[in-house]
């Protein structure tokens, strides 16, 4: 918890203190390095050295983020692939036993990341629409859990925190309180505005930054999001429904799976 409040309030400080050095906003729009913060740099220090060992910084600090982020997204594809819900879970699943660490999921993630960011290079236009489909991703991931959340807790289907989990079956489950939580109207108010603000980001994101629209700055977010629902769907319907059995739950430690 003070981790958090640390690196907010650090980056809130590099915030204002880069709005405050940006003088020319056209001229680090249209830089030719093609990074905008690099040009900021440029012209707070007057120094091309300042300025590479400012943006190494950056640099060095994104690497180890993304660590980071493989991690998260290996184990999310470990996992989903554990409750037989991924194409090919049958090969991701795998566990490596001399180090415990899922080495499929760690590389597929790694080679499906690898192939997306060479998009790039044959069009920034589409690499944006992708990096936007991240976005409207992760910020509908968020509204889901927010709005389900929100739902357990107007309707009481949330356990206090001395309960146990009513059947080890996924099915049967009962939603329980964490070690952390808050309660009553609080959780409420926190869930409602979390979707409120969710929902104004999810809808801004799909519109074109700017006017008048044309094929190229058009925002293709909505409609890649859409295809990738509608792939989502049909590999459900017509595949995934018929092994899929709902999430493992732990239970005293043990891990359960039925059916």
């Amino acid at each position: 918890m003070i981790s958090i409040f640390i690196n907010g309030a650090l980056g809130f400080a590099v915030l204002l203190v880069t709005l405050f050095s940006l003088n020319n906003v056209e001229k680090a729009l249209k830089t030719p390095t093609g990074y905008p913060y690099m040009q900021v740099f440029l012209d707070s220090t007057g120094s091309v050295a300042g300025a590479t060992a400012m943006a190494s910084i950056i640099t060095v600090m994104a690497f180890s983020a993304n660590i980071g982020i493989l991690a998260t997204a290996s184990r999310m594809c470990w996992s989903f692939c554990r409750d037989r819900g991924l194409p090919g879970w049958q090969l991701l699943q795998h566990v490596d036993p001399r180090t415990a660490l899922p080495i499929r999921s760690i590389l597929f993630t790694m080679l499906i990341s690898i192939l997306l960011s060479l998009i790039v290079l044959g069009s920034s236009k589409a690499f944006n629409d992708l990096v936007g489909l991240t976005v409207a991703g992760l910020n509908s991931s968020y509204f889901i859990a927010s709005g389900l959340l929100l739902y357990r807790r107007c309707t009481g289907g949330i356990l206090p925190r001395r309960r146990s989990l009513a059947s080890k079956d996924s099915v049967d489950a009962r939603l329980v309180h964490g070690p952390w939580y808050l309660p009553g109207m609080y959780g409420i108010a926190v869930n409602a505005f979390a979707c409120v603000y969710l929902t104004i980001i999810i809808f801004f994101c799909m519109w074109p930054s700017e006017l008048p629209v044309t094929t190229e700055n058009m925002n293709y977010t909505a409609l890649v999001t859409a295809v990738v629902i509608a792939l989502s769907i049909g590999y459900y319907y017509f595949w995934g429904r018929r092994i899929y059995t709902g999430p493992v739950v732990e239970v005293s430690g043990i891990f359960q799976n039925e059916g």
